[in-house]
């Protein structure tokens, strides 16, 4: 027989409420942002305004929605973890735990709301009050009802005016850049909410292109709809500039992989849409596409597969690679989708596509049989898109002639590229305009043997002066002679190339650093190996180099990824590099896995280095091994 003894009852600690539900799983300030914007739009507001402005003190959000009477803030706002918009359709909360998030950035804010014909109520919530407390139910906060509005002056004005205070260090460089792309560009959703985001007159903003414009450059587009183990539509296109040179609406060879999905899992209707850029040189040159342009406008900004619920979307995915698309590129690069040079989005749902629940992080899905069976439906489509790709690849150079692409140049708002713009010591017969199929964008064939090797499988474009055994005295590296002028070589862009000839090390530089810059001049990627461990040791020994010099800086030469993050670190916090750069290696290093990659080759032994990959590395880490190295 059991006896009941005592009694207690369960007690949420002050910290509950802004760590554990707030500022601690919540790793953007950009996330925070979103979820204040997505509880205006639940609020039926048609206008949001995020004033940046003073933003190291405070920071403030107006919008024009349905405000909240003083029940709702004690019954809905002060519950945590309400259920109130769980079961409502055309809403975008659930969990009730959003808008503690804002205590990622600030530690006090003050709340002024107000419904239509009705009085204007205002509250502040403050951690240093809260944290006086044993438990987060001991905390009361005080409602004041404004007898004269301070915000909403007429009877018939009605929304919320949030002002944070004693702010946290607030990365805007972050919030602009993923704030792009919060809502999809072409939903109803994006056209009824007009947001406005008001930034210090000293911050530097780019101008990134609009979906709409970029992908008149992106030659591959295919939209696709999917319900459960059914694909009901799949429409492929080649065309560039609205000019299309070909169509197929052709899914049978998929139809039966499809079958095979489990149809229980179903998340409702999906609607899926990829676009893929090609930056084949030859192709580039041919239609005057600005590639660099293209990156740093439009694809630093919505690259990736993201998904969209109710049109906002999903974080944790889109640049950071959830299918991992980069590595399925490692054994045939030229043959498959490069994550970095497309825009594709796929659209849910409620309440559909509920099952497929989101983290409280906010950043991706929660590991289910529902997002087992997304992936796999996504990687079918994939397959198939890139089969189509590499078949009508040959019609953008056979039929323009024909069709009149390109008359003009392309109209996607940059300036296009004339023939000095094209790199230097690039001759025409450097990059054919008849690339055939087997003219892949890394130069493999269908063989996929190493770029730039014939069929007896000689390093491509090298003389004997070239190669690393046929050095002259005038090919060694910068620096290493002291009894000749150094002038600056001449740029020569060679696509089988790491570091372009024009990339001169500093003089301080150490002898070895020199010389491993100077192999990554002169080596093809016929040294395709080669050329990556070369890489991760400039990386590793620059970073090393840099580190010596500064005390403050920890260095753990078992733990690259560490030691090059503390690097970075540094860098920002000094102002010795951009922290818009400092935060893209970060990203590159955090979510490509950079260091895995190199690894990989380092120690599996059917690992294969892809060239794109190592390039792309290099052009990402060079502004970092020029400062290490320049110390």
């Amino acid at each position: 027989m059991s006896t009941i003894t005592n009694n207690f009852n369960l007690i949420m600690g002050p910290r509950t409420i802004t760590d554990a539900l707030g500022s601690k799983i919540i790793e953007l300030d950009s996330i925070v942002i979103s979820e204040l914007i997505k509880n205006s739009k639940d609020a039926h507001a048609k206008k949001v305004t995020i004033n940046f402005s003073d933003y190291k003190n405070s920071i403030t959000i107006w919008d024009n929605g349905d405000g909240m009477s003083i029940e709702e803030i004690k019954d809905k706002w002060g519950v945590v973890a309400s259920n109130n918009k769980a079961n409502a359709v055309d809403t975008l909360g659930g969990k009730g735990i959003g808008r503690f998030s804002i205590f990622k950035l600030c530690n006090s804010f003050t709340i002024i709301t107000k419904k239509e014909h009705s009085n204007e109520y205002k509250f502040t919530f403050d951690i240093k009050d809260l944290y006086n407390h044993k438990s987060a139910e001991d905390y009361t906060i005080s409602i004041i009802e404004n007898s004269v509005p301070e915000i909403f002056k007429t009877e018939s004005s009605k929304g919320t005016y949030i002002i944070m205070n004693q702010m946290n260090e607030i990365n805007l460089d972050e919030i602009y850049s993923n704030t792009q792309n919060l809502i999809l560009h072409n939903s109803d959703t994006n056209k009824n909410i007009d947001i406005e985001y008001i930034y210090p007159s000293e911050f530097k903003k780019s101008s990134p292109l609009s979906p709409e414009v970029a992908i008149k450059s992106a030659p591959f587009q295919c939209s696709v709809t999917f319900e459960g183990a059914n694909i009901l539509n799949y429409d492929f296109k080649v065309s560039l500039n609205d000019k299309i040179v070909y169509t197929s609406k052709d899914y049978s060879s998929i139809k039966k992989e499809f079958s095979k999905l489990d149809s229980n899992l179903s998340l409702g209707k999906i609607n899926f849409t990829l676009s893929s850029f090609y930056f084949d040189l030859s192709f580039v040159k041919h239609y005057k596409i600005d590639k660099k342009y293209l990156e740093e406008n439009f694809l630093n900004y919505f690259c990736g597969v993201s998904v969209y619920r109710k049109d906002f979307k999903i974080y944790g995915l889109g640049e950071n690679d959830w299918l991992g698309l980069t590595e399925r590129r490692v054994d045939q690069p030229s043959k498959r989708v490069n994550n970095k040079q497309i825009y594709a989005y796929l659209t849910l749902e409620s309440p559909d596509s509920d099952p497929l629940e989101e983290k409280t992080s906010r950043e991706g899905f929660i590991r289910s049989k529902y997002l087992d069976y997304l992936k796999e439906a996504l990687i079918i489509i994939i397959r198939k898109f890139e089969k189509d790709h590499l078949l009508f690849r040959p019609q953008l150079y056979n039929k323009n002639e024909d069709i009149g692409l390109f008359d003009n140049e392309l109209d996607n708002g940059n300036k296009g590229t004339s023939e000095k713009d094209t790199p230097s010591g690039t001759s025409e017969k450097d990059t054919p305009s008849g690339t055939s199929e087997k003219d892949t964008p890394s130069g493999t064939s269908e063989k996929d043997t190493p770029s730039g090797t014939s069929e007896k499988d000689t390093p491509s474009g090298t003389s004997e002066k070239d190669t690393p055994s046929g050095t002259s005295e005038k090919d060694t590296p910068s620096g290493t002679s002291g009894n000749e002028k150094k002038t600056p070589p001449t740029p020569k862009f060679n696509k089988n190339i790491i570091i372009d000839s024009s990339f001169t090390p500093s003089e301080k530089a150490p002898e070895k650093i020199k010389r491993i810059i100077f192999e990554l001049q002169k080596l093809n990627s016929f040294y395709i190996n080669s050329q990556a461990l070369l890489l991760r040791c400039l990386i590793d020994t620059s970073t090393q180099y840099f580190a010596e010099g500064n005390n403050s800086i920890n260095i753990n030469t078992n733990d690259l990824k560490g030691s090059v993050l503390n690097v970075l670190n540094h860098f920002s916090n000094s102002g010795i590099l951009d922290k818009k750069i400092c935060d893209r290696i970060r990203s590159s290093i955090k979510k490509d896995s950079i260091i895995n990659y190199f690894n990989g080759v380092a120690h599996y032994y059917n690992y294969r280095p892809d060239f794109d990959t190592i390039k792309s590395i290099w052009d990402t880490f060079e502004p970092y091994i020029e400062k290490c190295i320049s110390k």
